[in-house]
C-alpha cells in the first residue's frame, strides 16, 4: 500500500514540475525555441523550424515533448494531441473589427 502511495506521490510530483504545452502558440519568427514554449527549462534549444512561406503549421505534441526529454528538460502534453503555431502578423486590426461589428449592429440590429 505505501508502495502505491508513494508512486502516485511520485507521478504527482513530476506532473506538476512540468510545463504544460497549450494547444496554440502566437509566433513572429520561424525558429522556435525551448523559451518560447516553456518557461521551466532553463536551458535554451531549438525545438523546430516552421517554413517562411507557412503563416500556420501544425506538429504532433509527442514530437516536441521528445525534442525537450532529449535536451534535458520535461514538458507534459497533458489532454492535447497537436499544437498549432500561428504566425503574428504586425498588423493590428482590433479598429477594423470594431468598426465593422458597429456598422452591421447598426444595419442589421436584428
Amino acid at each position: 500500500m505505501t508502495y502505491r502511495f508513494l508512486a502516485l506521490f511520485f507521478l504527482l510530483c513530476i506532473s506538476l514540475y512540468s510545463d504544460t504545452l497549450q494547444q496554440t502558440y502566437p509566433y513572429t519568427n520561424s525558429v522556435i525555441y525551448s523559451t518560447d514554449l516553456s518557461e521551466g527549462c532553463s536551458k535554451r534549444f531549438e525545438v523546430l523550424r516552421i517554413p517562411e512561406e507557412k503563416t500556420s503549421f501544425r506538429i504532433n505534441a509527442h514530437v516536441i515533448a521528445k525534442t525537450f526529454e532529449l535536451n534535458g528538460c520535461s514538458v507534459d502534453t497533458g489532454k492535447i494531441r497537436f499544437v498549432n503555431f500561428v504566425k503574428q502578423n504586425g498588423v493590428d486590426l482590433s479598429p477594423l473589427r470594431s468598426q465593422v461589428s458597429a456598422l452591421f449592429s447598426t444595419s442589421y440590429p436584428t
